[in-house]
């Protein structure tokens, strides 16, 4: 490992103790899975590459998108929201290869039934969610990627009370560590602004996120990525995802995954098809209260 991305390394580790110095934090959506793909592997997504999904766990991973790539992702089930995302990633030659992108991320709440004195009532969505992203992520060796990103989370309550905020990612991946096709990733998620209602303000859910993957080829046709990753959040203790990969031909596509530490979902199914470009992706989320969550994904590549 070179010694720049060993510095990295090392600074964001220092960061683990005051992000585990548990404290209240807002913005659900942004501890959300994003992706049907990344959701069937448990979220296990840190240390992967050469996708754009990468831009919401380890931006660093996008540096290598192998083409101009467009991703959405359709959610139904988990307590009756309704969320969705659309994303799109450019390669770029600036002084050396690397990948710009921008996404868009909403969640609706399931309506809730007010009742007001004069004994009108009114049905309302409890709560919607938007999230803008911009990033970019560089290739600064052979093997070592790094990226940042900067979003803002704008949320309506009950169709009345607003909550702006501001914040980012950072992210570095280090590729082929010691044996080809072993990555080690490191993530900083959600630093920013409070997110404030009236005059009530949540810290964003920060979050570091150090992963590992290993892919590896079987014959002509089959392949392998398998890997977990450790979640430190800032509001909680820390989080477990791992999860797997077959793919054969790189056009079908089976996946599994489990998640550790977490309240009410566990373990993932997914599953998908790839050709000329075309993606279609399927993810089953298993939540024990509220309802499981079904993640729909279609992406082409140019």
């Amino acid at each position: 490992m070179s010694k720049i991305s060993t510095v990295i390394l090392i600074s964001l580790a220092m960061l683990v103790p005051p992000l585990h110095t548990l404290a209240l934090s807002g913005g659900e959506i942004l501890k959300d899975s994003v992706g049907a793909r990344p959701s069937g592997m448990g979220e296990m997504y840190t240390a992967l590459s050469g996708d754009l999904n990468t831009i919401y766990y380890n931006i660093a991973g996008m540096a290598d998108l192998p083409a101009p790539e467009i991703e959405s992702t359709y959610t139904i089930g988990l307590f009756e929201n309704k969320n969705a995302n659309l994303t799109f990633g450019l390669p770029v030659e600036w002084f050396g290869r690397g990948t710009i992108a921008a996404g868009m991320l909403n969640q609706a709440g399931a309506k809730m039934e007010i009742n007001h004195l004069d004994g009108s009532t009114q049905n309302l969505i409890s709560q919607n969610d938007f999230i803008w992203t911009v990033g970019y992520a560089h290739q600064i060796t052979p093997r070592l990627y790094a990226g940042l990103s900067m979003k803002i989370y704008h949320s309506i309550m009950v169709e009345e009370y607003t909550a702006l905020a501001y914040g980012g990612d950072l992210g570095i991946l280090y590729k082929d560590l010691g044996l080809p096709g072993l990555n080690l990733g490191a993530a900083l998620r959600n630093i920013g602004t409070e997110i404030k209602y009236l005059e009530h303000g949540d810290a964003m859910p920060a979050t570091l996120r150090i992963g590992i993957a290993y892919a590896r080829d079987f014959a002509d046709s089959h392949n392998l990525k398998t890997g977990g990753d450790i979640l430190f959040p800032n509001d909680r203790n820390p989080l477990g995802n791992f999860g797997i990969e077959y793919a054969w031909e790189n056009m079908l596509f089976a996946r599994a995954g489990y998640k550790l530490g977490y309240d009410i979902d566990t373990f993932t199914l997914g599953g998908g098809i790839k050709l000329y470009g075309l993606r279609l992706d399927y993810a089953f989320s298993s939540i024990e209260i509220g309802g499981n969550a079904h993640r729909f994904g279609l992406g082409y590549s140019f």
